[in-house]
């Protein structure tokens, strides 16, 4: 009877002990869970400042707005540098080559420029692409079409143009809204 009545007194205690025990484990649980949260924070905020001062130059690199003008320019200069002819410029508005690997992230508009070039030899092509890439705004070149040459007649005449004729399409973004 003693034994029972001991048993009958400490069940609750034990009970409580078991009930303390387990919201330890949570604890420590929950704390494992915040410390490893921490550490990802912690090394994305110092990616963050490794990162922020470089920020400002990528915004700025966006532009607000196509200006046909100021690249249909420098397209030309590239061109004219790297031994090539431009034959046609052409834009169009949010406009991806069929096939296309890139997607326009939200708040961007897509613009396409398509050129058509002449091209002496692949030396001066590849001038031309690397100067693109780096081109101070984003562009992207989405596809490329190169055609052999042409041979011709003018009245008795057999005329060849030695020269290659490329297709580019080159796509780059601007802050959408903003015209």
């Amino acid at each position: 009877m003693v034994v029972l009545l001991f048993l009958a007194a400490i069940r609750p205690t034990v009970l409580k002990i078991g009930e303390i025990q387990n919201q330890i484990k949570d604890v420590r649980n929950t704390k494992n869970d915040l410390d490893s949260k921490l550490k990802v924070l912690t090394k994305l905020d110092q990616q963050y400042r490794d990162y922020e001062l470089i920020i400002p130059v990528f915004q700025d690199s966006i532009p607000s707005k196509v200006d046909t003008a100021a690249l249909t320019a420098n397209v030309s200069e590239m061109a004219r540098i790297n031994n090539l002819t431009l034959l046609s410029i052409q834009y169009s508005n949010n406009t991806l080559s069929s096939g296309s690997s890139i997607t326009t992230p939200p708040d961007f508009e897509s613009t396409k420029i398509g050129l058509s070039l002449k091209v002496n030899n692949y030396t001066d092509l590849a001038s031309f692409i690397k100067q693109v890439e780096k081109y101070p705004r984003p562009m992207h070149i989405d596809k490329i079409s190169i055609t052999a040459p042409q041979e011709g007649t003018s009245g008795s005449k057999k005329i060849t143009d030695t020269r290659l004729t490329v297709s580019l399409d080159i796509l780059t973004i601007q802050k959408k809204g903003i015209k």
